[in-house]
């Protein structure tokens, strides 16, 4: 399974986050963009899943969420990144949850 993911946006945190140590991160943020995009969601419940790999086949929307502290960039409140790919895949946005 592979996503179309459209134009690909970082939020102004993402971004500045990113910033922070570009090397590094924009390697955290390919590879879970390559997750995201081969059906890979994180860390949601089963439930979740099973909605995003539907929506893979009828067009809705997509969330994948991971984990920072597995990738020891952890800084403070923001210890998962979102990933969202709109229903009509125009867009992907990678986004903290206190973004939303």
């Amino acid at each position: 399974m592979q996503v179309d993911l459209g134009r690909t946006v970082l939020t102004a945190g993402v971004a500045g986050w990113v910033m922070k140590s570009p090397d590094e991160r924009k390697s955290v943020v390919s590879k879970l963009l390559d997750k995201h995009k081969s059906g890979d969601w994180g860390e949601l419940d089963a439930e979740d899943k099973k909605l995003n790999d539907d929506s893979v086949k009828t067009g809705g929307r997509l969330l994948s969420s991971y984990p920072l502290d597995a990738t020891n960039l952890y800084e403070g409140k923001e210890d998962k990144l979102w990933i969202i790919t709109e229903w009509d895949r125009s867009a992907t946005t990678l986004l903290f949850p206190s973004e939303y």
